[in-house]
């Protein structure tokens, strides 16, 4: 299994910017939200065609909430890993 790199910083606002090698295959357990993942993020982006012919809106996202070091940053790595995409990670509070 690859090692995440910490992604704490003292810079509010700042953007980092990534494109992660993780994949759903280095985040263990968390099945049932990989399976919304799939179908909410994944499956519009790679199959939009499909979404449209049964009249499904493609967009939305999830909110990843959870104490420091429960796999928030890892599993939005392997979400972008997964698709091959580039992560934008904004770290600061005033964003909220």
């Amino acid at each position: 299994m690859r090692q995440a790199a910490p992604t704490t910083s003292q810079n509010h606002g700042e953007q980092l910017r990534e494109k992660p090698k993780a994949t759903f295959a280095d985040v263990d357990g968390m099945e049932e939200l990989k399976k919304q993942v799939r179908m909410k993020i994944i499956l519009p982006l790679e199959k939009p065609e499909l979404f449209e012919a049964y009249g499904k809106k493609i967009g939305g996202g999830i909110l990843l909430y959870g104490p420091p070091g429960c796999g928030k940053t890892l599993f939005a790595r392997a979400t972008a890993g997964e698709i091959n995409r580039m992560l934008v990670q904004v770290v600061g509070q005033e964003n909220l």
